[in-house]
């Protein structure tokens, strides 16, 4: 499985870190109205990325994250839309391409949820638990078939008796409705509160821990002048530079500072 390094970077500013239009009139939390953009050009603007956006809503805040001290950009960005239904009708119009470079937009993870496990995967699969005995099948589709379209629902059951074991897997045909069915805090299906969350296989339990110890190396690595991943060595400027433009899954790194050379 692929993990972009933009969704490491994600998890080091979550959503917090950019400057926030506060609209004390909005209904819907902002959180739900907030876009992380990732894999931008270095030469994409505010007003670019905002002219691009702005076609699905009107934005009440456009920000390209940037280095505070050489002001280059970091490659991803947040975009805020005045309301949940131009957020979705900005997702359904993908893909997106700003500046000649297709961008990969995703539902905004808070900063409360960032350490979640999965918060920054990209799965099709949701875990729905606390389902009672006088759940069916027909009142869990109904419930999420308004999120988008559902490809199939397993009620886990015990072999030997057919008693449903309280929990179930659905499968939708994108990730944007699993990124937009967990930002949802509190699930009721059949007049019962469930507990719902990304479903990650072992492969994906490992991504997960992958991209938490990158973050801890980027954390530590202020000043590296070189950081090797997957055994190709790159000599940059600085840190973010490397993990901006690598692609790749970091399964190892070695960070090389000035008084080691």
């Amino acid at each position: 499985m692929e993990v972009r390094f933009w969704q490491i970077l994600q998890i080091n500013y979550g959503c917090e870190t950019c400057m926030e239009t506060v609209d004390r009139g909005a209904k819907e939390p902002e959180q739900l109205r907030k876009l992380f953009i990732g894999g931008l050009s270095f030469e994409t603007t505010e007003e670019s990325l905002r002219a691009h956006f702005e076609q699905w809503g009107t934005l009440t805040d456009c920000v390209v994250m940037r280095d505070p001290n050489s002001k280059r950009s970091r490659g991803f960005g947040f975009v805020t839309y005045s309301s949940v239904r131009e957020v979705d009708d900005a997702m359904k119009a993908r893909p997106h391409k700003v500046d000649g470079r297709v961008v990969e937009p995703k539902r905004a993870v808070s900063r409360e949820d960032s350490n979640k496990p999965g918060a920054h995967l990209t799965v099709k699969k949701i875990f729905v638990g606390g389902i009672k005995e006088d759940t069916e099948e027909y009142h869990i589709r109904e419930y999420f078939e308004k999120y988008g379209k559902i490809e199939c629902i397993d009620i886990m059951e015990e072999r030997s008796t057919g008693k449903k074991r309280g929990f179930c897997f659905v499968t939708f045909d994108d990730h944007d409705t699993v990124d937009k069915i967990v930002a949802q805090k509190f699930h009721t299906i059949n007049f019962h509160n469930c507990e719902v969350r990304k479903a990650l296989s072992k492969q994906e339990m490992s991504v997960q821990e992958e991209i938490m110890v990158a973050d801890q190396v980027m954390e530590v690595a202020e000043g590296a002048t070189e950081v090797e991943v997957l055994g190709m060595a790159t000599r940059v400027e600085d840190l973010v530079a490397t993990v901006t433009e690598a692609m790749e899954v970091m399964v190892e790194v070695k960070v090389l500072f000035p008084t080691e050379f």
